[in-house]
C-alpha cells in the first residue's frame, strides 16, 4: 500500500517536471528577509478572492513581475518618445551619459530613465 503512494507521487511529480520543462519554466531561487517573506505571506492571503485558497508565494511573485513588467513597458514607451532636454536624442541612445551631471541632462535628475 505504501509502495502504491510512493509510486503514485513519485510518477504525479515526474508528470509535473514535465509539464514544467514543456513551458520552459525555470527555477530561481530567491532569498528574503523573515520581515519580506511575513509581507508576502500578507500579499498571498489578502489578495485571495473571497472564498478562494491564498495565493502561493510562486503564484504572487509571478503575478508581481508582470504587472512590473506590464508598467516598465509604459516606462519604457514614454521614454523614447520623448529626447533628452539636453542632447535631443531618445533613450536608449542618447548621449552614453556623456552629459551626466549636467541638469538638464535625462540621466542627472533620473539617474536612470526607467527607475522603478
Amino acid at each position: 500500500m505504501m509502495d502504491d503512494k510512493k509510486e503514485a507521487a513519485r510518477l504525479r511529480k515526474a508528470a509535473e517536471r514535465e509539464r514544467k520543462k514543456a513551458l520552459g519554466s525555470v527555477e530561481v531561487r530567491v532569498v528574503l528577509s523573515q520581515k519580506e517573506v511575513e509581507r508576502l505571506d500578507e500579499i498571498c492571503q489578502g489578495r485571495a478572492r473571497l472564498g478562494a485558497e491564498p495565493y502561493s508565494r510562486d503564484e504572487l511573485i509571478t503575478v508581481l513581475i508582470n504587472k512590473d513588467y506590464d508598467r516598465y513597458q509604459v516606462q519604457l514607451a514614454k521614454v523614447q518618445k520623448t529626447p533628452c532636454p539636453k542632447c535631443k536624442k531618445s533613450w536608449p541612445e542618447g548621449c552614453e551619459r556623456f552629459f551626466a551631471g549636467d541638469s538638464k541632462c535625462r540621466f542627472h535628475y533620473v539617474g536612470y530613465p526607467l527607475a522603478p
